[in-house]
């Protein structure tokens, strides 16, 4: 089976384990966000999220969701093929956005102000500023006018590891926050907008009112 076959397969397994949960309550944790506007049921096979001790039921705070990338291929996952995981946090919890939300002595605010000069731009239209206290990791932003900071958007935060290079995105989802990390290859461009939509697809699956 191909890798592609094998991914689409994971996805269709996650999509039967939604399935079946949803006739099964024993197989679901519920998670309970502050101003969210239902709780979300996350199948066992899918949660990803930490233990918490003495935990009530629902759970309250966020839940993480096994991604379908992965060194093996194996076991049930949800999401794009390229995204190792998905977070589901409270609203609350954004963080800055645009480069004049960050704090002016911030260390993301003053590496991208230091490094606009030498910010690389992709194929697909995003610069690439490296941090340089860490090599090996890279800002990835939209826009780098300073003149005009409010289009100026930080898409994701991105470290190299061994098997690639792993990006970090966060994105507000109305009552929810939702969080990805997907891996990149040499010459791998993303889609931000459109993996945006298909993670929230993957959240809003889970909303116990959807049920």
């Amino acid at each position: 089976m191909t890798t592609a076959r094998l991914r689409a397969a994971r996805i269709s397994i996650s999509a039967f384990l939604i399935a079946v949960a949803c006739a099964c309550g024993n197989s679901t944790s519920v998670y309970r966000l502050l101003g969210a506007g239902s709780d979300f049921c996350v199948p066992r096979a899918l949660d990803a999220t930490p233990p918490r001790p003495r935990a009530a039921n629902p759970i309250r705070g966020g839940f993480v969701l096994k991604g379908c990338f992965s060194e093996d291929g194996k076991g049930p996952c949800i999401g794009p093929s390229q995204v190792s995981s998905i977070s589901v946090t409270e609203s609350g919890s954004f963080q800055a956005r645009f480069l004049e939300e960050f704090a002016p002595d911030s260390h993301v605010r003053l590496v991208a102000q230091n490094g606009w000069a030498s910010a690389h731009k992709t194929a697909a239209g995003y610069y690439e500023i490296p941090d340089a206290d860490d090599p090996s990791k890279t800002f990835l932003w939209r826009s780098i006018e300073l003149s005009t900071s409010k289009s100026a958007e930080l898409l994701a935060t991105c470290v190299e590891h061994d098997i690639g290079t792993l990006c970090s995105r966060q994105f507000h989802g109305g009552d929810y926050v939702a969080g990805y990390a997907v891996i990149q290859y040499p010459g791998m461009q993303f889609d931000f907008v459109q993996l945006d939509s298909e993670v929230a697809s993957v959240v809003q699956q889970l909303r116990c009112s959807a049920r």
